[in-house]
């Protein structure tokens, strides 16, 4: 087995936002996601947001 060729499966890369790094940036500040979700997203755009 030591010599055996591996076929690794890589998974797409993520793509994220100028937002979505803004919101990240003010989470690690201890800004409460509630208030991120209001600030930083729009409802009709990003609907995962107005579920907190």
């Amino acid at each position: 087995m030591a010599n055996q060729p591996q076929h690794l499966i890589r998974q797409p890369p993520r793509t994220f936002t100028r937002t979505d790094f803004a919101a990240l940036r003010v989470r690690v500040q201890g800004v409460p996601v509630a208030t991120i979700a209001r600030l930083y997203y729009d409802v009709d755009s990003a609907p995962h947001a107005a579920s907190v």
